[in-house]
C-alpha cells in the first residue's frame, strides 16, 4: 500500500511530474495494483491518480511503450468505480485513448492495440458519462477496425466487450453496425472457440448488435452467430456469467424464430435456467428461447428434460418481475398446446397457484400471458388442469381483469380464451363463471371492440362453451343484443370468426325456436353464406358453418327459404367439392374430411325439405352428384351415408323430377347420370353397411326406386348394363330389401318403400343369366314370402296392400323358359297364405280399381301353380271376388281380361269352381267379357 501511495505521490507532484521514468513507474504500479482495501482506492483517487495517468499518455505520446502501460493503467483504474470513470472523463482519457488505438493499428502494434482496447472496453462501461463520448470520439469505428486487422485472441476478446458495451446506446449501435461489426464478432466467438474470454465477451456482443432490428438479425443469422452461441454455451457449462449472457444472446438472435439446436445445445439453456436460478434476466431469457423451441416440437420432449419444472420455478422465484411471469407462462402455453402428459406435468409442477397469482398482477402483459396460459392447460376440455384452475377460483379472477381493462382489447381476448378452456365440457365452471356474470362481459366486450377479429373469434367461442345448455345464459345474452350483433360482426369479419360465430349459432338457434327466428331475422343467413364464401375459410370453420346451417334451417321454414336464397345451398356444395379440387394451400386430402361431408351433407338435407323451388336449386347446384362422391369417399360413415341416402331420397320425390326429365335429352336426366356414376352400387353398399339403421335403409329403398327408372327398354343405357333397375339387382339389392322387410316389421313406411322397391327391381330386364332377372332374384330370395307377410301385417293400409299386390303381379310373370325358383318347391305354403291375405285385401277395398287388378292378377298367376292351388283360393271365395270385380270395373278391358283369364282358370279342372262360378252367373258375364276382349292382347307390364 505504502510503494503504491508513494508511486502515486511521485507521478503528481511537482518535482517528477516530467520525469518520464517515475511517471512510468506509477502506471505501472496503478496498472498491476488490486485496489483490495477501499482506503487505498479513496487515497489513490484524492491523490489525482487519474488525472496523472491521462496527463502523462498525453505527454508521452510518442512512446508506445509508455502508452502501453498508461491505456493498461486507465483500464485497470476504469474497472473499479464510476468515482474513476467520471475523473477520467473529465482528464480527457477518452479521446487519448481513442487515438491510441488509432495510431496503434496503423502502426501495425499489436500490444499497443491490446493495452488501448482494453482501455475503451473498459471506459464504455460508464453509460451516462464516457459511452458517449467514446462514440463520439470515433472509438466504435477503431474497435472495429482493430478486430478486422488484428486476430489475436486477447485483442479480439476486449474489442468484443467494447462492441457489447458501445452497442448498448443507440447511436453507438448503429455506428457498430454501420462499421462491420456483426461480421467480425461472429468470426471471432467462431474461430476462437477455445477462449472463454472471446466466446462470454462475444456472447455478449451479439446480444446487443442484435437489437439493432431485423436486418442485423437476418445477417447474424446468416452467419450462424446463435449456433456459435449455443456452441460456447456447450463448452464453457461451467461458467455462469458464459451462461447468462449465452441466454439473453440467444434470445435476442433467434428474432421470433425457434433456433436450430442440438439436444445438447438445448440442455445448455437449461442449465443457465438452474444455474442462474437467481438471475432474472437469465430465467426470463430461458424461457423465452424454450417458448419458441415449444411452439413447433413435441411437449413431452421437453417434460423429460425438466423445463415444466424449470417454469414453475422461474414463476415462483420472481413473482414481482413482469417479464419472467410474462415468458414463463408463454413456455407454459407453448408446451400444453401439445400433450396431455406435458399439461399434467405443469400441474404437477404446481402451475396452477402461479396463474391464480398472476391474475392479480398489475402488469398487463403478464394477465394476459396468465390467461393463455390457463387456457392452454385446460385445452380439450374436462381434465386435471381444469379442475385445478376451478379449484383456485380463476374464474373470477378473469372476470375481474375482464371488468378491469375493458379498454383492452388484447387483454379481453385472451380472457375470453381463458373463459373457453374453464367452461369446456364442465358445468362447475359455467356454474363459476355465470355467478360472477361473465356472460354480460362477454357481451360487453364484443360490443367495445366490434372490428378486432381475435375478441370477436374468442368472444363467441366464450359465449357459445358459457351458453351451451343454459337457458338463462342464453336468454341474458339474447337480451343484451346477441342476436343484432352477431351478424355485424359476421359481415364484417367473414372468415376470420366463421367458426366461433358458428358455433354461437348452434346453441342459440338450437335451443329455442323464437331465438332462431330472431336470428333468421337479423340477417345470420346472408351473413353465415358471407363467411361460407370469403376465401379465407378454413376447414374448421367450414364444418363449423355446415353445422350453424342445420341449426338454423331446422324446423324453420323461413330459415331454409332465406339461407337458399342467399346461396348457402352452392357455398356448402363447394365445400364438398374441396376433396377433389383442393383449396388455398391446402392439398385436396385435406378437404376430404368425412366430419366435413357428414355435416355438409345435413345441411343440405335440411336445405331440401323447403320445397320444390329449393330442390330444384340444389339439384342444378349438383347436390345429387355430391352427395354420391360422398357416398363413395367414405363407405363405412354411417351418418353421413344415412344423411346423403335421405338427401338422394328427398330429391328424387319432387314432381319435378318428371317435368326435368321430358327437358332434357333421353340418358342425361340426374338419375341416368348418377346410375352412370356408380349410385346404384353405392345404395346397394350402403344400405348393406348399415343394415340396422331404419332412416338409411328407407332412403336407400327410396333412392333405389328412383335409380331403377333410369333407363328405358330400348335406350342407349340398356345396350351399354347402365339400366338402373338392372344394376340394382346385380349389385344385389333385392336382398338388401328382403332383409330390411324382416329387420323392421313393425315399421309401416319402411314396408312400404321396401315393396315399392321390389315393384321396380322386379322391372328389371333380363339379362344373360336368371341372376340379371329382379323376379328371379326376389322370388328365389323368398320375395313372395315377405310380401304377403308385410299385407298380413298391416292389412288396414291400402298403399301397401296396393304396391305389395303390384310388385307380387310383376315377380310372379317369369316367362315359361325361366328357371323355376326355389321358392315355388314351397308352393303349397305360399298360397294357402297368399289365399287369405289377398282376397281379405279384395274384400277390403273393393271400390279400390287397381288393386282389384293386381290382385286378381297374383291369384291368376298362383292359381295356375297347381290344383290345390285353386281349391285354396276358391275356398276363400276367389269366383265371387273375380266376378264383383269384373262386374264392378266391365268398363276396364284389362280388368275384364285378367277377371276372365282367372274364372276360366279357377273353373278349368275343378267342379267346385265351375260350380260357384255358375251359381253365382258368372257364365254369361265370362263370355260377354271374352267376346270384347281382342285375342291377341297383351297386358301392359307382363309377359
Amino acid at each position: 500500500m505504502r510503494k503504491v501511495l508513494l508511486n502515486v505521490s511521485n507521478m503528481t507532484g511537482p518535482r517528477f511530474k516530467h520525469s518520464k521514468p517515475t511517471q512510468l513507474e506509477g502506471c505501472v504500479t496503478l496498472k498491476d495494483c488490486a485496489f483490495d482495501s477501499q482506503e487505498l482506492w479513496n487515497r489513490v483517487m484524492k491523490g489525482g491518480a487519474c488525472e496523472a495517468v491521462v496527463a502523462a499518455l498525453k505527454r508521452y505520446a510518442d512512446d508506445s511503450s509508455f502508452q502501453r502501460e498508461a491505456c493498461l493503467a486507465i483500464a485497470n483504474l476504469a474497472r473499479d468505480g464510476t468515482e474513476a470513470l467520471q475523473r477520467l472523463l473529465k482528464a480527457g482519457a477518452v479521446v487519448s485513448v481513442v487515438t491510441t488505438l488509432e495510431k496503434a493499428q496503423a502502426q501495425g502494434n499489436m500490444t499497443l492495440q491490446r493495452a488501448s482496447s482494453r482501455a475503451v472496453a473498459r471506459l464504455s462501461h460508464d453509460v451516462e458519462g464516457c459511452r458517449p463520448s467514446l462514440v463520439e470520439a470515433g472509438a466504435c469505428e477503431a474497435v472495429v477496425s482493430a478486430m478486422r486487422s488484428c486476430k489475436d485472441s486477447e485483442l479480439q476478446g476486449w474489442c468484443c466487450m467494447a462492441v457489447a458495451s458501445l452497442a448498448g446506446e443507440e447511436v453507438g449501435l448503429r455506428r457498430c453496425v454501420q462499421a462491420g461489426a456483426p461480421a467480425l464478432v461472429v468470426s471471432a466467438v467462431r474461430n476462437l472457440a477455445a477462449d472463454s474470454f472471446v466466446q462470454k465477451e462475444g456472447c455478449a456482443a451479439l446480444g446487443n448488435l442484435a437489437a439493432a432490428g431485423t436486418d442485423v438479425i437476418e445477417e447474424l443469422a446468416e452467419e450462424g452467430a446463435c449456433c456459435w452461441v449455443l456452441r460456447a454455451m456447450v463448452d464453457f457449462g461451467n461458467d455462469q456469467e458464459m451462461l447468462a449472457r449465452g441466454c439473453r444472446s440467444v434470445q435476442v438472435l433467434a428474432g421470433g424464430t425457434p433456433p436450430d439446436a442440438s439436444p445438447e445445445q438445448q440442455a445448455a439453456i437449461l442449465t443457465a435456467m438452474r444455474t442462474m436460478s437467481h438471475d432474472a434476466e437469465t430465467q426470463k431469457c430461458g424461457c423465452a428461447i424454450f417458448a419458441l423451441w415449444a411452439e413447433p416440437a413435441a411437449g413431452a420432449l421437453w417434460s423429460q428434460h425438466g423445463v415444466c419444472e424449470a417454469a414453475s420455478t422461474a414463476l415462483a422465484s420472481f413473482p414481482n418481475e413482469g417479464e419472467v411471469q410474462r415468458e414463463a407462462f408463454r413456455l407454459i402455453r407453448g408446451l400444453a398446446q401439445h400433450d396431455a402428459d406435458v399439461r399434467d406435468k405443469l400441474i404437477q409442477a404446481g402451475i396452477c397457484p402461479s396463474i391464480a397469482k398472476a391474475l392479480e398482477f398489475y402488469n398487463v402483459g403478464v394477465l394476459r400471458a396468465a390467461c393463455l396460459a390457463s387456457a392452454a392447460l385446460c385445452a380439450n376440455g374436462v381434465g386435471e388442469g381444469q379442475v385445478q384452475m376451478l379449484k383456485e377460483s380463476i374464474c373470477g379472477s378473469v372476470a375481474a381483469v375482464m371488468q378491469s381493462y375493458e379498454e383492452d382489447s388484447a387483454l379481453q381476448s385472451a380472457a375470453c380464451l381463458a373463459i373457453i378452456g374453464l367452461t369446456t365440457d364442465t358445468e362447475d365452471g359455467r356454474r363459476q363463471m355465470r355467478d360472477n356474470g361473465v356472460g354480460k362481459l362477454i357481451m360487453a366486450a364484443l360490443k367495445k371492440h366490434r372490428e378486432d377479429s381475435d375478441v370477436q373469434n374468442y368472444g363467441w367461442a366464450a359465449a357459445a362453451c358459457l351458453a351451451r345448455g343454459d337457458e338463462e345464459v342464453q336468454h341474458n345474452m339474447v337480451e343484451d343484443g346477441a342476436c343484432e350483433l352477431l351478424p355485424v360482426a359476421m359481415r364484417l369479419l367473414t372468415a376470420a370468426i366463421a367458426e366461433s360465430a358458428s358455433s354461437f349459432i348452434q346453441v342459440i338457434a338450437g335451443g329455442n325456436r323464437i331465438w332462431r327466428a330472431l336470428l333468421v331475422q337479423r340477417g345470420t343467413c346472408d351473413a353465415l353464406r358471407s363467411c361460407m364464401v370469403a376465401s379465407e375459410m378454413d376447414l374448421p370453420g367450414a364444418k363449423a358453418s355446415c353445422r350453424a346451417a342445420t341449426s338454423l334451417c331446422s324446423e324453420s321454414g323461413e330459415g331454409r327459404r332465406r339461407l337458399l336464397e342467399a346461396g348457402g345451398g352452392e357455398a356448402i356444395l363447394a365445400f364438398l367439392r374441396l376433396g377433389e379440387l383442393g383449396h388455398k394451400d391446402l392439398a385436396a386430402a385435406e378437404w376430404k374430411d368425412a366430419i366435413l361431408h357428414e355435416v355438409g351433407m345435413e345441411a343440405v338435407l335440411e336445405m331440401a325439405r323447403e320445397g320444390l323451388a329449393g330442390q330444384e336449386r340444389l339439384v342444378k347446384a349438383g347436390a345429387c352428384d355430391v352427395a354420391l362422391s360422398s357416398m363413395l369417399a367414405f363407405p363405412e360413415e354411417q351418418n353421413l351415408l344415412r344423411f346423403s341416402c335421405r338427401l338422394l331420397a328427398t330429391l328424387a320425390s319432387t314432381p319435378t323430377q318428371g317435368k326435368r326429365h321430358a327437358e332434357v335429352d333421353e340418358g342425361s336426366s340426374p338419375e341416368h347420370i348418377l346410375v352412370r356414376a356408380g349410385a346404384v352400387e353405392a345404395v346397394t353398399a350402403a344400405a348393406r353397411t348399415c343394415p340396422s339403421d331404419l332412416d338409411l335403409v328407407h332412403s336407400a329403398c327410396s333412392v333405389a326406386c328412383w335409380l331403377g327408372s333410369a333407363c328405358s327398354a330400348g335406350s342407349a343405357d340398356v345396350a351399354s348394363g347402365n339400366d338402373g333397375s338392372r344394376r340394382l339387382v346385380e349389385a344385389g339389392f333385392c336382398e338388401v330389401l328382403l332383409a330390411a322387410l324382416e329387420a323392421f316389421p313393425n315399421d309401416l313406411h319402411l314396408q312400404i318403400q321396401c315393396c315399392a322397391a321390389a315393384l321396380c327391381l322386379s322391372a328389371a330386364k333380363p339379362g344373360s343369366s336368371p341372376e340379371c332377372d329382379g323376379r328371379w332374384r326376389l322370388t328365389s330370395a323368398g320375395g313372395t314370402a315377405a310380401l304377403l307377410k308385410a299385407m298380413r301385417r298391416f292389412p288396414k293400409d291400402i298403399d301397401l296392400q296396393r304396391t305389395c299386390c303390384r310388385a307380387l303381379a310383376q315377380m310372379l310373370s317369369l316367362p315359361p323358359s325361366s328357371v323355376q325358383a326355389p321358392e315355388q318347391t314351397n308352393k303349397t305354403e305360399i298360397v294357402h297364405d297368399a289365399a287369405s291375405v289377398l282376397l281379405d285385401a279384395l274384400h277390403a277395398w273393393p271400390e279400390d280399381e287397381d288393386l282389384q287388378y293386381h290382385g286378381c292378377w297374383v291369384i291368376f298367376l298362383m292359381s295356375r301353380w297347381s290344383t290345390g292351388a285353386r281349391t285354396l283360393f276358391i275356398d276363400g271365395g276367389a269366383c265371387e271376388t273375380a266376378l264383383a270385380s269384373l262386374h264392378k270395373f266391365e268398363a276396364n278391358e284389362h280388368m275384364r281380361w285378367v277377371s276372365c283369364s282367372l274364372l276360366t282358370t279357377l273353373a278349368l279342372d275343378c267342379r267346385e269352381g265351375q260350380r260357384r262360378l255358375t251359381q253365382a252367373g258368372g257364365s254369361a258375364a265370362v263370355l260377354a267379357a271374352v267376346r270384347a276382349v281382342p285375342w291377341q292382347h297383351r297386358c301392359p307390364g307382363f309377359a
